[in-house]
């Protein structure tokens, strides 16, 4: 199995939380939680390569460090950048695929390992969803034929990625995980995820949470 990881750059990525971060926290955070999935994956013994697709070249350096392969952004999006990056995957010998943002604070190879073992010893042709606390988006995505079903993400992106799956005949397993379905983009994800025990960002989520409350009295009185 390979691994995908798609990383917006920094500087970019994670908008939604500019009201309750300055840029510099939104831009550690995106940072913080985007290295926590990339050395987790490197301790994952459930796969055989991770090519991480950005265009933030500041990852470059830790992706060659932990032996995953880079590829740069093509542009167009989200979509784009996984459809692009499970093209290079196929290049290979790959008969299933992960996609894992790169949001996942509470990610550990531990739990992504126990989902990727119950998604290989399901049949010939399945896709393994594991939706967000919200059941609407994908955190992660198990798919084997590894290009039977396109990126589809976007608000709603769990029931795309079902519909499209069942259409095309594959089996389709919704994978539960407290922890992996929590990522964070909005202030609300911020104090959830500051709440919780067990992020390895917790403190710079709680400073940002304690930012954005301090930021919500403020505009109350």
């Amino acid at each position: 199995m390979r691994v995908v990881v798609p990383v917006k750059r920094f500087e970019l990525a994670k908008q939604r939380l500019s009201p309750a971060v300055s840029v510099e926290q939104r831009m550690s955070l995106v940072r913080d939680m985007a290295e926590t999935v990339l050395r987790e994956l490197a301790a994952s013994t459930s796969h055989d390569g991770v090519l991480v697709v950005s265009g933030e070249e500041s990852l470059r350096p830790l992706a060659a460090q932990l032996s995953f392969d880079y590829l740069d952004d093509p542009g167009g999006g989200l979509n784009a950048a996984i459809a692009a990056a499970i093209a290079r995957a196929m290049r290979g010998d790959c008969k299933d695929i992960a996609i894992v943002h790169a949001d996942l604070p509470l990610f550990t190879a531990r739990e992504f390992d126990r989902l990727a073992a119950a998604h290989l010893a399901g049949p010939k042709r399945k896709m393994t969803i594991v939706q967000d606390r919200w059941n609407d988006g994908t955190t992660i995505r198990f798919c084997r034929p590894a290009d039977a079903v396109p990126p589809l993400y976007g608000p709603g992106s769990a029931r795309r990625h079902r519909g499209f799956a069942i259409e095309r005949g594959l089996a389709v397993e919704d994978s539960p995980s407290a922890t992996l379905s929590v990522d964070c983009d909005t202030a609300e994800d911020l104090r959830h995820i500051a709440s919780l025990e067990g992020a390895a960002t917790a403190p710079a989520f709680s400073t940002a949470a304690q930012r954005d409350g301090g930021r919500r009295e403020g505009m109350r009185s």
